[in-house]
């Protein structure tokens, strides 16, 4: 009877925080409908692509870049959601000192929901700012925009942006011929420096790498050291970051994160 009646009072005060979740879900959706800010990200790429079938290229341009900008956004908001939410769970003090089978594993994941509810709500990701769906997502993880702004850049003359476009591209898709042919031809230029062209959505590790390695052959010690350490705090960040990507989007009809799905899962499972 002893061991019966803590398990017991766990199990309901879990419960509890369940349908805390499910209310919170709720006001979120509500909050979410209720919102009327600027244009979404959504609406921002279509109308770049609007732009470029219009022969609108300036427009074409602008129109991207900025849905690129917003996607960044919501990226590092949605990121930095999920890394908080994890680390303040962990640290929790636990509602009960003993772990009554492997209940505490439960206890943090339901924590984390709670956190992650809290933080979407309150964050900027809960606005028509963004609004991004799965399909646009993997639009964006995919650089289809770069596919329409390289050649947006090359009508509009900016053709060293046209050629890291195209690069930045063929970073996702190095078996696409077509983008492979059309980089070759923008190096043809004149105003285009193959050394310069870059990868908009690099990682600052990749790039302090280069400069450490850079360093090194110039035999300045110092600047190897600062640029591969800071190369190295980069990467391990975003080895955290694409560990907290991987856990989501699940969209089963409330809140699409992976661990929100966990808990779920284990309410139902009593």
């Amino acid at each position: 009877m002893n061991s019966t009646k803590p398990t017991c009072i766990l199990c309901k005060t879990l419960q509890i925080i369940y349908y805390l979740i499910i209310l919170c879900s709720y006001l979120t959706h509500v909050n979410c409908e209720q919102t009327n800010g600027t244009k979404t990200c959504a609406e921002v790429y279509e109308k770049g692509v609007e732009a470029y079938l219009d022969n609108k290229f300036q427009e074409c341009v602008s129109y991207l870049e900025n849905a690129l900008v917003k996607y960044r956004e919501y990226s590092k908001t949605l990121l930095n959601c999920r890394l908080k939410c994890r680390d303040e769970a962990e640290q929790s003090k636990p509602l009960n000192d003993i772990d009554i089978e492997n209940l505490l594993f439960f206890e943090k994941i339901l924590k984390n929901t709670l956190c992650l509810v809290k933080c979407k709500t309150t964050s900027t990701l809960n606005t028509e700012k963004y609004n991004i769906n799965e399909e646009l997502e993997h639009v964006f993880e995919n650089r289809k925009p770069y596919e329409y702004l390289h050649l947006c850049y090359f009508q509009v003359k900016d053709l060293q942006k046209a050629a890291s476009a195209a690069f930045t591209y063929l970073i996702s898709h190095p078996e696409d011929k077509t983008m492979l042919a059309t980089l070759k031809y923008y190096s043809s230029f004149d105003g285009v420096d193959m050394n310069e062209i870059v990868n908009y959505e690099a990682r600052d590790y990749v790039y302090l790498y280069s400069h450490g390695a850079a360093a090194y052959e110039k035999k300045d010690w110092k600047s190897v050291i600062n640029n591969m350490e800071e190369s190295l705090t980069d990467f391990l960040q975003a080895g955290e970051e694409c560990r907290a990507q991987c856990e989501g989007p699940f969209d089963h009809g409330w809140l699409p994160d992976f661990v929100p799905s966990i808990a779920s899962k284990f309410h139902f499972s009593f």
